[in-house]
């Protein structure tokens, strides 16, 4: 549809992103898609237009994977000629829309693969970012102030939405035991040890595959039991250990106690704000011993910070 708005998601948490955009904006909204299941999962009230998945594949295969799905999108871009794209992390979608003469606006989401933004925030318009990442930007992406829209806060704000505490239960979860959970999965060989006198704990493991994009999963016995709404179990569960700084600012937002293993500086941020995130393995003892101690309800704090979205609407509603 000309005039419209073209968003491209990758994954889950862009994909609800998204939805936020598409419900709030006055204009039509185009949404192309990785076919993962969570991302058809979180888009299947809207029509959406598939591609394959854009995950890191070796390099000699993420150019052929590249090629197709800008073969896909470019047919049918051109054929609705947006007026604006909004992208995220995809080089395809920003390249597509580029080849098209089409403006890019990037929502920068920090934790994605630096590669991956190199190859997208120098071709956008317009960069909506965390203040707190403005001198990543500047210095590591070489990225003039004057393509930088800031606001004070994160972009998970954009991801208010309703939660389901049965979707805990529906793993097989007791809610009156405490939850942890690991994201990735791999990171329970690490925290095994610290772990070790916890056993009666429930634990549940996010992991993202080329196939179903994130999901939170625990086994019992020989089933596996999995979901997609992972904003679901992060909010209903206890303690969350991560490396990610998607799932960490996730987690934060949602109130449960949060262990970062890892260095960002949007991670600082909410750190600095009073948010219940910690970089010290040593607190998941603390945590583990009075979770509802530590349980924190953050509506204050986010009523303070910026949302994204706003800032998103007014650039598009100024497309003509």
């Amino acid at each position: 549809m000309k005039g419209s708005i073209w968003i491209h998601v990758s994954d889950i948490h862009q994909a609800l992103m998204a939805l936020h955009i598409k419900e709030r904006l006055s204009k039509s909204v185009t949404i192309t898609a990785d076919n993962k299941k969570s991302v058809i999962w979180a888009l299947n009230k809207y029509k959406t237009f598939r591609t394959p998945p854009e995950v890191d594949y070796p390099p000699w295969k993420s150019i052929e994977v590249h090629a197709r799905i800008i073969q896909k999108l470019l047919p049918l871009i051109g054929r609705e000629r947006p007026k604006a794209h909004i992208a995220f992390c995809s080089p395809s979608s920003v390249r597509t829309a580029f080849g098209l003469a089409i403006p890019t606006i990037t929502v920068y989401i920090p934790g994605y693969p630096t590669k991956r933004l190199k190859m997208i925030l120098p071709l956008s318009e317009k960069i909506i970012s965390p203040k707190s990442c403005l001198k990543v930007l500047t210095e590591k992406f070489n990225i003039a102030e004057n393509k930088i829209v800031a606001y004070d806060g994160v972009p998970e704000l954009m991801l208010e939405r309703r939660l389901h505490p049965t979707t805990i239960t529906q793993l097989g979860v007791d809610p009156e035991k405490i939850t942890i959970v690991i994201s990735p999965s791999k990171l329970y060989t690490r925290l095994r040890k610290m772990l070790r006198d916890h056993d009666k704990h429930q634990k549940i493991y996010l992991d993202s595959t080329d196939k179903h994009g994130l999901i939170a999963w625990r086994r019992i016995r020989i089933q596996k039991k999995y979901t997609y709404d992972v904003y679901s179990v992060l909010a209903y569960s206890d303690l969350s250990v991560t490396n990610s700084p998607l799932i960490a600012r996730s987690s934060a937002l949602s109130g449960t106690p949060t262990i970062y293993l890892g260095q960002e500086e949007s991670i600082n941020y909410l750190i600095s704000k009073g948010f219940p995130i910690w970089t010290e393995m040593d607190k998941i003892e603390d945590i583990l011993r009075e979770p509802a101690k530590h349980r924190f309800d953050p509506q204050h704090l986010k009523g303070i910070m910026e949302n994204p979205l706003r800032y998103i609407l007014e650039i598009l509603n100024n497309y003509p």
